[in-house]
């Protein structure tokens, strides 16, 4: 009996994936534009995080994606993708929400005093979930190449080391 293919996290990490994409190229953009406006900054020209991201969840998508009809238990894969999820979707739109409502509502200079306890907050959620998140993805890989063990169903009692002995006496 073949079993039937789990699609779900293909088309949820090909969402989060191609968000990432987008969200870096507007990024990359707005650097661009930032440079252009104050040539004596420093630039960034060539990040891990704009481009390495990215292609971290493209090669997740491409592992999910072939190993699709062998996937048992979801729930490993469920975690996993609500950590992604957070990391890579909520976390930065809950950034971006807190960064226009905050100076609004404290000021500037206080915002700039909690400026440091907001990026600490982001980090440490981020680097958590990330962890937690691809520790249950290499569990899900390692669930899918192991050796199921056949259980016995017989009710015969396999033979000891000493019943061959003992039959003889």
């Amino acid at each position: 009996m073949q079993r039937k293919a789990y699609n779900t996290p293909f088309w949820i990490m090909l969402f989060i994936a191609i968000f990432v994409a987008t969200w870096n190229i507007v990024l990359l953009i707005s650097i661009r534009q930032f440079a252009v406006k104050y040539p004596q900054s420093p630039v960034v020209r060539f990040n891990f995080l704009i481009v390495g991201w990215p292609v971290l969840l493209c090669l997740e998508t491409i592992v999910y994606r072939i190993l699709r009809k062998k996937i048992k238990s979801g729930v490993n894969i469920r975690i996993h993708l609500l950590a992604i999820g957070l990391c890579f979707f909520f976390l930065p739109l809950f950034t971006v929400f807190v960064s226009s409502i905050l100076p609004q509502y404290l000021g500037i200079t206080s915002y700039s005093k909690y400026l440091w306890v907001i990026n600490k907050f982001r980090s440490v959620i981020f680097w958590g979930a990330f962890i937690i998140g691809h520790a249950f993805f290499m569990t899900t890989i390692v669930n899918i190449f192991r050796k199921n063990d056949i259980p016995n169903t017989d009710n015969e009692q396999p033979p000891g080391i000493l019943d061959g002995i003992l039959d003889e006496y």
